[in-house]
C-alpha cells in the first residue's frame, strides 16, 4: 500500500475537477457552490492535522481551508453589503473568530477580524458619505482627542493584544 500512495494526488486532483465539471453542467451560478465543499474538506483536514499535532502552526494547515472556503464570497458580498450573501458571510466570519478565541488558534481568529470588519466598513460607508463633512471632523476629532488623552493606557492594551495574537498557534 505505501508503493500506491503517490496516486493519491493526481486522484485528488481528478476528483476535484469532476465535481467543478459537475457543478458547471448544473447550471449553479453561486461561487459557494463551487469553493465551500472543498474548503470544508479541507478545513476537516486541517482540524484533524492540528489536533494531531499541537505544534503545527494553524496558518499551514487551516489557512488554506479558510481562504477555500471564505474568500470567494467575499467580494459578492461587498458590491451587496446588505444581501443575504454578506449575511451569511459575516455569520459564517463570527463562527471562524468565535471558533479562533475559543480553540486560541490564530488563522481563524484573524481571518473572522479581517472579513468582519471589512464587511462592517462597507455597510457604514454610505452613512458616512451621506452625513455632513463637519459632523465626520467632529467625531474624527473627537476620536483623536479621545486617544490622545489615554495614549499611554492604549499603548498597554495594544501590546496585551499583540502578546494575545502572537500567543495563539
Amino acid at each position: 500500500m505505501p508503493d500506491r500512495r503517490w496516486y493519491l494526488w493526481p486522484g485528488l486532483s481528478a476528483l476535484v475537477v469532476a465535481y467543478i465539471l459537475l457543478i458547471v453542467d448544473s447550471g449553479f451560478s453561486f461561487v459557494e457552490a463551487y469553493t465551500l465543499p472543498l474548503g470544508v474538506a479541507a478545513l476537516g483536514v486541517g482540524g484533524y492535522l492540528v489536533r494531531r499535532d499541537q505544534q503545527t502552526p494553524t496558518w499551514l494547515v487551516l489557512g488554506p481551508g479558510l481562504a477555500i472556503a471564505l474568500l470567494p464570497s467575499v467580494p459578492q458580498a461587498l458590491a451587496d453589503p446588505t444581501g443575504l450573501r454578506a449575511l451569511l458571510l459575516g455569520v459564517a466570519a463570527l463562527a471562524v473568530l468565535v471558533a479562533g478565541v475559543r480553540l486560541h488558534w490564530q488563522a481563524p481568529f484573524v481571518s473572522g477580524v479581517v472579513i468582519l470588519t471589512a464587511l462592517l466598513l462597507f455597510n457604514i460607508g454610505p452613512y458616512a458619505n451621506a452625513a455632513p463633512r463637519v459632523v465626520l471632523i467632529a467625531i474624527g476629532s473627537a476620536i483623536l482627542l479621545g486617544i490622545g488623552i489615554t495614549w499611554e493606557d492604549r499603548v498597554r492594551d495594544g501590546r496585551k493584544v499583540v502578546r494575545y495574537v502572537r500567543s495563539m498557534r
